[in-house]
């Protein structure tokens, strides 16, 4: 599933999200990943490992949501609650995420108690680049030099999307929870 948002026919905003169980952007697509993105395969392939795969869940993957400049971070969190929404729509039952941004968004949560781990999320080990043996020297080297950390966690689906959480990620992206709900509920409908 993805949303793009436009404005003045530009796209400015766009939030992916797929299966967990389909793996990565590249497996089975026919494409050729370039080689640019090597080292941060190995932190997705070291993220995803953390799944349980023993847990029939259906687990959707949110790759990636982004929006460009000069727009704000209310944009961001109605593109991913839209795809909340539509995941849990969909009859997805749980929510896959990781972040590779030390000072990424989700940093305006930190002590959130609506984002404290508890039975309907679980964080996943923190993943230090440092620690990721790729087979390739040279991608080894960079996740060396990168010295980062991927943190995510295994959320239901039904939390995410509850008045419970809501207010963390308006917490993050600067918006009340009315806000991103009365913009992301109607496209979410819509589809």
């Amino acid at each position: 599933m993805s949303t793009v948002a436009l404005h003045k026919g530009q796209p400015i905003a766009l939030n992916t999200l797929w299966d967990a169980a389909e793996g990565g952007a590249w497996k089975d697509s026919g494409l050729t990943m370039p080689a640019s993105l090597q080292a941060h395969a190995e932190i997705a392939k070291a993220c995803f490992a953390q799944l349980d795969s023993d847990n029939c869940s259906r687990i959707l993957f949110a790759a990636f949501c982004g929006v460009s400049y000069p727009h704000t971070g209310k944009l961001f969190g109605v593109m991913g609650l839209i795809g909340l929404y539509l995941a849990h729509a969909s009859g997805f039952d749980k929510s896959f995420q990781y972040s590779v941004l030390a000072g990424s968004i989700l940093s305006r949560t930190k002590g959130n108690s609506n984002l404290a781990e508890n039975e309907f999320q679980r964080h996943i080990k923190p993943v230090p680049f440092g620690d990721i043996a790729p087979e390739n020297e040279d991608v080894r080297a960079e996740l060396k030099e990168l010295n980062g950390v991927a943190r995510g966690s295994v959320t239901h689906l039904k939390w995410m999307t509850s008045k419970g959480y809501i207010p963390a990620i308006a917490v993050a992206v600067r918006a009340t929870p009315e806000e991103l709900i009365t913009s992301a509920r109607p496209c979410a409908n819509k589809h």
